[in-house]
């Protein structure tokens, strides 16, 4: 009985108002572990005693406040929190028994709906209502006055933040939530300016980009690739034209000065072409999405992208340039993989050499 007296003077001690949520864990916790310590005859023995029985009201009245801040904790949106305001009674009962019972306010709105309301208000403001969503609808609340010179109702912030505080862990809940709504709306307006960025893209048809993949800008006629060239127009004109251009100047530029400067090499007349940038880019779009045509022998990637293939792409055009089209000695072909080891071997021993 000792122990009991003990625990109950020491609870006592936070009893009078509550002023946080963290006291009534403390009441309740307080009570549980006088439970888990207790043998049931004593507790069945100290059922009659004072001391027991207020503290196990108090525990039942910080259980049931505790339940009802666990729907503003469990609460994932500020739609959520306003419905909860708006919409649950067994919830609005509770505030008005707990925490607006005595309260009052200063002004011709003094109600305990209008209150709520008030609540509801500045909720709605958080959830990025207007003023005339939030308030001017209503014809004025507790929380403002009429602005004859601007014919608004503009909110008195102090008031909406002593209105959130009489609530344990509202305001804190009601920020958080409004931190995630602008978050949110920060990224959907991004992935929307992203849509429409995609949208706005430039772009070519597959039928225009043949007159790229021809070698016609070098005077070559009636260039016939067969199903190949089709299929990697098809692909460039899925993509942004101006990236695949900007792609295809790279790598020629790339090539030609690595030509002049590192092999003093004079370039052939296919090699002038941009075509082959083209093509090769086309290719490995194709490839990127169609794995199953592919060889192991090659990497797959965008090759707008990726670093690696663009550099892949530069000593397979250089593979073929030095050795005069791609020919091996016996007249036969190198594969497009072998060109890329030979382009890449050739470079980096006359690098080395220089």
């Amino acid at each position: 009985m000792k122990k009991l007296i003990s625990e109950i003077s020491r609870i006592k001690e936070m009893m009078g108002i509550i002023e946080s949520i963290e006291d009534d864990k403390k009441i309740s916790d307080e009570y549980m572990s006088y439970l888990r310590n207790t043998s049931i005859d004593d507790q069945l023995n100290q059922t009659n005693d004072k001391n027991y029985q207020e503290l196990r009201t108090k525990a039942v009245e910080a259980n049931e406040r505790l339940s009802q801040y666990k729907k503003i904790e469990n609460s994932t949106s500020l739609d959520e929190l306003i419905n909860l305001f708006s919409k649950d009674y067994e919830f609005k009962d509770y505030v008005k028994n707990n925490f607006f019972g005595n309260e009052t306010f200063d002004g011709p709105f003094s109600s305990f709906d209008t209150k709520i309301g008030g609540i509801v208000e500045v909720l709605c403001f958080f959830n990025g209502g207007s003023e005339d969503e939030c308030i001017n609808s209503w014809k004025g609340s507790y929380l403002t006055d009429y602005d004859e010179q601007n014919g608004n109702y503009p909110i008195d912030w102090d008031k909406a933040n002593n209105l959130l505080d009489l609530i344990p862990g509202l305001k804190e809940r009601a920020l958080k939530l409004k931190r995630i709504t602008s978050a949110n709306k920060i990224k959907s307006n991004f992935e929307t300016t992203q849509s429409n960025t995609v949208k706005n893209k430039q772009s070519i048809s597959a039928d225009d980009y043949i007159s790229k993949l021809n070698y016609s800008d070098v005077g070559y006629e009636n260039v016939d690739a067969g199903g190949s060239m089709r299929k990697y127009a098809e692909a460039l004109s899925k993509e942004d034209a101006k990236i695949v251009e900007k792609t295809a100047k790279k790598l020629v530029d790339t090539f030609r000065k690595i030509m002049q400067y590192t092999f003093n090499k004079e370039i052939s007349r296919a090699g002038m072409s941009e075509s082959w940038a083209y093509w090769d880019i086309g290719k490995q779009l194709y490839m990127n999405t169609n794995p199953d045509e592919s060889s192991n022998n090659y990497d797959l990637a965008n090759p707008l992208e990726d670093e690696t293939l663009f550099w892949d792409m530069v000593y397979r055009m250089i593979g073929w340039e030095m050795t005069n089209g791609g020919k091996k000695p016996d007249g036969s072909k190198y594969s497009s993989w072998e060109l890329k080891d030979i382009g890449k071997k050739f470079y980096d021993e006359r690098k080395q050499n220089k």
